[in-house]
């Protein structure tokens, strides 16, 4: 979702990757400030200290700015701010959209190279999120010890661009949303509040709508680094995941089973049981 905190954040992690700031973004964030500050109204430290004139043009601002109408959700210029701020943020979403992709892809080599100590102890020597340090120890291979030790670091490095490439899609309403949850999982209710983020970092089709890929199978928290790495991960552009989430929305759910039992006495499906008509993830 858009908003003005949203836009300022944005901003804020694009200097943390290392990323220059869209000029779109940048331009919009000072006329935001420009409209917030005009529809403030600076009071006098004195009223008895102002000229005839200044207290007649007082009298003015004040009826202007902080006149009351009714249904307009503000008063005075209040109104007028909120209007352009809005109309400031979707301009800025126009303009910054189309050059998401480009900014995702100036990232990807740096991630390619965090996320490679990742790939190797998940491929080489099968590490996962449950394997521990005595697991890694009873291999007696200096290899594995160290590809052990590089993957918290690798980990941790990811974070800044991890959060960044998540943060973009929530900001921008971009996929995956919560809408491609609902529809993934109709027509029953998906227990989640967030969109499972993982198509963001896949290199195939290595990727859940639900809550695969996560640690402890929460979509809140962290992302299953070595689960994803086994069959590859990369940072995607908004445009390679709307591909694949796309992949996913066309596949036909298959038809209901017919069933002989009149309707008023079909078994219900109990809490935890998947519908027959909608494949699992």
């Amino acid at each position: 979702m858009i908003t003005t905190a949203g836009l300022y954040e944005f901003a804020s992690r694009c200097a943390v990757v290392g990323v220059d700031v869209p000029e779109a973004l940048r331009r919009g964030l000072e006329l935001i400030q420009v409209a917030n500050e005009h529809a403030e109204m600076p009071g006098p430290d004195d009223v008895l200290a102002l000229s005839d004139e200044q207290l007649r043009e007082r009298v003015e601002a004040i009826s202007i700015r902080w006149h009351v109408t009714e249904g307009l959700g503000g008063n005075g210029l209040k109104v007028g701010q909120l209007k352009v701020t809005d109309e400031l943020t979707q301009a800025i979403a126009r303009e910054v959209v189309p050059e998401l992709d480009s900014i995702v892809e100036s990232l990807q080599p740096r991630f390619d190279e965090l996320a490679a100590p990742l790939v190797a102890a998940a491929r080489e020597y099968g590490f996962t999120f449950d394997t521990t340090s005595d697991d890694v120890i009873e291999l007696v291979d200096e290899g594995a010890a160290t590809a052990w030790r590089a993957v918290r670091r690798a980990w941790s490095a990811l974070a800044p661009l991890v959060t960044f490439r998540t943060s973009m899609s929530k900001l921008f309403d971009l996929g995956p949303t919560m809408d491609d949850v609902r529809a993934h999982f109709f027509p029953r209710s998906p227990g989640m509040t967030t969109p499972n983020f993982s198509v963001l970092f896949a290199a195939g089709d290595n990727w859940s709508i639900a809550t695969g890929y996560y640690v402890e199978g929460k979509t809140r928290g962290h992302l299953d680094w070595l689960a994803l790495a086994r069959d590859g991960i990369q940072l995607n552009t908004p445009t390679v995941v709307e591909a694949k989430l796309n992949s996913r929305r066309q596949v036909r759910l298959p038809a209901p089973e017919a069933t002989s039992q009149p309707l008023g006495v079909r078994r219900a499906v109990r809490a935890g049981q998947a519908y027959p008509s909608v494949p699992s993830d």
